[in-house]
């Protein structure tokens, strides 16, 4: 409920796209986004200038799910917080911007056979997609690797603690 604009507002994903520009979406209980992998997850997040902000230490897992950020941000109200990529396919990409897109506070968890691919667009801002989170791994699966792909500049800040291979 509440007034437009009020804040506070509740959504129910059940699916699909999810886009926020320009503002803030917080998780606030676990796996907001669809912990499975059919259609009932979100397949894919965009966020264009606007933030994704975990606010709960819950898992939110991203089954199978694309992440657009141009000039977004991905944040954590601690870093007790947890961003599971899982299920195979899901990935990062960081669209040319004149402003980074930031992944700060919460751990980035890869979950997945054949691991995550980071694939980062060459835009105005020096370092294109500044990942300040720590990266862990889970055991148990097969070539749990971190891809990095396209012209753009990445730069890894966090303590990671994933002991799989980096891919550039």
């Amino acid at each position: 409920g509440g007034a437009p604009g009020a804040g506070g507002r509740r959504i129910r994903v059940t699916g699909g796209e999810l886009s926020q520009i320009n503002g803030t979406l917080r998780l606030s209980t676990q796996d907001a986004t669809g912990y499975a992998t059919d259609a009932t997850r979100v397949s894919t997040l965009n966020l264009t200038g606007g933030t994704l902000y975990v606010n709960t230490t819950d898992n939110q897992t991203l089954g199978n799910c694309t992440v657009n950020l141009t000039g977004g941000a991905i944040a954590a109200s601690s870093t007790s917080c947890n961003l599971d990529f899982y299920q195979g396919s899901s990935a990062v990409n960081s669209y040319a911007s004149a402003v980074a897109s930031t992944i700060s506070t919460t751990k980035l968890n890869l979950r997945q056979d054949n691991g995550v691919t980071f694939t980062v667009e060459d835009g105005a801002a020096d370092i294109d997609l500044d990942v300040l989170s720590v990266i862990s791994a889970s055991s148990g699966y097969t070539g749990n690797q971190l891809v990095k792909a396209g012209a753009g500049v990445m730069r890894l800040a966090g303590a990671n603690t994933f002991a799989y291979p980096l891919n550039v």
